[in-house]
């Protein structure tokens, strides 16, 4: 670095001991090194007044070697959540950056995807010290962008709040998705089937991600089902999540869904088939259907068991609420939109492609598959 600190290299294993102020020598070392040939880091040595919830708050000068350079406000943050970029954007942090006229640069051990993104469309830049970057100064101009994580995040964050694996997370963000809001967190557990302490420390998690907006007393006033969705998509996997048998046609896909009309439920499709009825994309390739039994289809529907190169794929549904809602029309059930674009988000060839064309849809349609209150949802799943 410019200032010729001697930085221990913190960035070849993930430290989530570091002070405050080591976290920031770290993620100056970091921005040293993914800097162009020519540029390098300068600490001013002075700090800044201000909070931005540390102590090692300081102004950085970047610059070039031929001549010119910026500076940049650098604060360290051992958690950041995406609710914690919006309080960077008001109060005390956008009063620093208006005040200095300098862009805000954030260290943090790691951040989400989620919140990488709020800080770009903040136009705050942040590093990663598991790999991800973002820096842009307009004069001189120069943007740096590194992708990642090349680590992944920890599979729980460090407050205990719960993961979104699992059938009971399943629940919740099914009917926060499929639900207009508001409702209390008591008619939520009792419509997930799930306890008011499980869905209250979910909620408290997905507001920390900015997934969704609580009112008074807690109730959820809004919520943000697209984010939930794609959120929810890093940790399922259609194929990992659901234990099933792959299976080719003999008289091709066509002929299946004649014969899933016979059958007795309960069974819903979902993936590609079940989308293209809402937001065609292509073709689709291959069949999904949730089934309670698997094998016991493979006979009247005329498939020949195949581990590769297989057309249709039956799955036996981790939890029953796959079937909640479920859409039945010319003598077919579909999973539920919010289901299928769950399901292709995390499916294999283009499903991903055909789940953000379904998002697309939905924010369109919303009157079309939302339910308008939690007392206007069904009874019990519709898989039969």
């Amino acid at each position: 670095m410019g200032n010729g600190a001697d930085m221990s290299d913190t960035t070849g294993g993930l430290r989530h001991d570091l002070s405050d102020a080591g976290l920031l020598r770290a993620g100056l070392e970091r921005l040293q090194a993914i800097l162009p040939a020519g540029w390098e880091v300068q600490l001013s040595g002075s700090e800044v007044a201000g909070e931005l919830s540390v102590r090692a708050d300081t102004v950085v000068s970047i610059r070039a070697q031929s001549g010119g350079g910026g500076q940049v406000i650098v604060g360290a943050r051992q958690h950041l959540t995406p609710r914690g970029v919006e309080e960077l954007t008001r109060g005390p942090a956008e009063a620093l950056r208006r005040q200095y006229q300098m862009p805000l640069l954030v260290v943090a051990p790691v951040l989400s995807a989620r919140t990488r993104d709020r800080l770009r469309q903040a136009g705050i830049c942040y590093v990663d010290l598991t790999g991800p970057a973002f820096l842009t100064l307009a004069s001189p101009g120069l943007h740096v962008e590194l992708a990642g994580p090349s680590r992944a995040a920890p599979a729980r964050p460090a407050s205990g709040r719960p993961t979104l694996r699992g059938p009971r997370a399943g629940r919740v963000l099914r009917l926060l998705t499929d639900v207009a809001p508001p409702y209390g967190v008591g008619e939520l557990a009792r419509a997930a089937g799930v306890s008011v302490a499980y869905t209250s420390r979910l909620l408290d998690g997905l507001d920390a991600e900015a997934l969704l907006t609580r009112g008074r007393r807690g109730l959820v006033a809004a919520v943000d089902w697209a984010g939930c969705l794609r959120r929810w998509a890093e940790a399922y996997a259609l194929l990992r999540t659901h234990t099933g048998v792959g299976a080719i046609a003999r008289h091709g896909v066509p002929a299946v869904l004649d014969a899933l009309r016979a059958q007795a439920g309960p069974w819903a499709i979902t993936g590609s088939y079940a989308a293209v009825r809402l937001a065609p994309v292509a073709a689709p390739a291959l069949l999904v259907v949730y089934a309670a039994d698997p094998t016991a289809l493979l006979e009247p529907l005329q498939l020949l068991p195949a581990a590769d190169g297989h057309d249709v794929v039956l799955l036996r549904p981790a939890d029953r609420f796959v079937y909640a809602r479920a859409q039945r029309t010319d003598g077919l059930r579909y999973a539920a939109p919010s289901q299928v674009a769950l399901d292709c988000l995390t499916g294999p060839g283009r499903m991903p492609a055909e789940g953000e064309a379904l998002l697309t849809w939905m924010a369109e349609h919303a009157a079309a598959w939302q339910v308008p209150a939690l007392a206007a949802l069904p009874t019990a799943p519709d898989g039969g």
